[in-house]
């Protein structure tokens, strides 16, 4: 801007004020992306899709560009969008194959000249299944913590698996989750039998503990009732015989 309060010349040509606009940046935004995905995916799924909306529809053709990670979802890197084109639909497909991960979570971006663009994450599920075995008691007690012992029989490449631990009947133990690291060995997991206060005697249940890529195992077991130790450690009153005496 300039500001001249002197006269105006002979020619009669003054400036009084000028005024200099333009944009600051020239790839402003013209608008936004919004990315949608499914949940969760299996690796044998192949009819998957992700689906792109641009708000407002681009005026000109428009190139997106995907990219994900890690990269276990085979998808186009550039999708073309045509001109007033709002919605794009994309290919997605699971890298497939017999390494043993189990559930890891993939990150999508994706974005586009002059669009705010957008990131969304979902789980891949691993389809194979390992064998592995279980080592616990099986003569449990009410009220008591007890450890079991997890060993994985086939080779895994995750660093941690998820095992569920639960039983029948449902109120023998709470269901819980715990984690296996295979790379060690040898692998714990604790669990506690609550008290239900009842005089229930000695019950049996199934304990059931399955993974992630495992197939579960059903474990029998029986479970003592703790009132009923407590009652077995309790002297018993001896009878008391009463004697009558006659006086004469």
């Amino acid at each position: 801007m300039q500001v001249d309060n002197s006269s105006a010349p002979l020619d009669g040509i003054a400036l009084d004020l000028v005024l200099v606009t333009g944009d600051r940046n020239p790839n402003h935004l013209l608008g936004s992306l919004t990315l949608e995905l499914p949940r969760s995916v299996s690796e044998d799924e192949v009819l998957i899709s992700g689906t792109v909306f641009l708000n407002p529809p681009p005026l000109a053709e428009t190139v997106l560009r995907l990219i994900s990670n890690p990269s276990i979802l085979q998808h186009p890197s550039n999708v073309l969008v045509s001109a007033g084109q709002g919605v794009v639909v994309f290919p997605l497909i699971p890298v497939n194959n017999s390494d043993v991960y189990g559930a890891r979570f993939v990150n999508i971006e994706v974005s586009a000249d002059r669009f705010l663009g957008a990131a969304k994450s979902l789980s891949v599920k691993d389809d194979d299944r390992i064998a592995f075995q279980v080592r616990m008691p099986t003569n449990l007690v009410e009220g008591t913590y007890n450890l079991g012992e997890i060993e994985l029989l086939s080779p895994v490449k995750a660093d941690l698996l998820r095992f569920k631990f639960k039983s029948l009947p449902l109120d023998v133990i709470l269901e819980q989750e715990f984690f296996v690291r295979p790379r060690e060995k040898p692998n714990y997991f604790s669990f506690f039998l609550p008290d239900n206060l009842l005089f229930d005697g000695t019950r049996t249940a199934t304990f059931i503990i399955e993974g992630e890529v495992a197939e579960p195992i059903f474990i029998p077991v029986q479970v003592e009732d703790d009132e009923a130790r407590t009652l077995d450690l309790v002297a018993p009153v001896p009878e008391v015989t009463p004697k009558i005496s006659i006086l004469e």
